[in-house]
């Protein structure tokens, strides 16, 4: 005869109390990492040539309102991460008969990002009467901003 026997786990308080402490250092250790690893990922890599064909952007913190009213502005039709985007982006547009510029921007976090502009216009009535244009033409959306020199 086979005598059968039975096993039973108990766990005390303090055990469970000991697991669950535990998975909510795991949880947040995952946490840690994964932030970690987004920020070393969106820094750039190593330093990045210009392709020839970039303007460097040279954005004026300020501008007196005599500037201003002088200043051109452009539409800005796009924001993209890298230059191939970017470039992709620009042919899309000619496609459209669109001629697009490229407009390297350095962000507060030392990264850069291609802005992607079309135009340039003597005023901002001009350049906000030139993106409805572009909405109601072609279907995209513009923003107004002051134009590279």
């Amino acid at each position: 005869m086979t005598k059968h026997t039975m096993v039973t786990l108990q766990l005390h308080r303090k055990g469970v109390i000991l697991i669950g402490i535990g998975c909510l250092l795991l949880a947040v250790l995952l946490v840690a990492g994964g932030y970690f690893a987004g920020i070393a990922r969106a820094r750039p890599r190593g330093p990045a040539a210009p392709a020839p064909s970039v303007q460097k952007s040279a954005r004026p913190a300020a501008a007196s309102r005599a500037a201003a009213s002088r200043e051109a502005f452009s539409l800005r039709v796009a924001l993209v991460m890298t230059e191939e985007e970017a470039r992709a982006e620009v042919k899309r547009l000619s496609v459209k008969r669109l001629a697009a510029t490229i407009v390297p921007v350095e962000t507060n976090e030392s990264l850069v990002v291609y802005e992607i502009h079309v135009g340039r216009y003597p005023d901002r009535r001009t350049a906000v009467a030139a993106a409805k244009s572009l909405k109601t033409d072609h279907a995209l959306e513009a923003a107004v901003v002051p134009a590279e020199p």
